[in-house]
């Protein structure tokens, strides 16, 4: 516990709700949960924007290669 941060977080019922469930169902505590879920959520975000990222780069290519041909088109008439 030397390496974390104090820090007060205020949650929906719910949320709270569902991580005491999710607690005694695993035998862990809400702080053990409260970082791994975050740690998923975060590494979810990351995912995503890679794949939007990657997916700009697809329609670029899409792009580039509707450009090219068009001019081979142009070339072959």
């Amino acid at each position: 516990m030397s390496n974390q941060v104090l820090s007060t977080v205020y949650l929906d019922p719910n949320i709270d709700r569902q991580l005491r469930i999710d607690a005694f169902d695993t035998r862990t505590n809400r702080n053990v949960l409260v970082n791994e879920y975050i740690l998923l959520g975060m590494q979810a975000k990351q995912a995503g924007s890679q794949h939007l990222k990657d997916k700009k780069s697809i329609n670029d290519l899409a792009d580039q290669l509707e450009t090219l041909l068009k001019t081979i088109e142009k070339l072959v008439e």
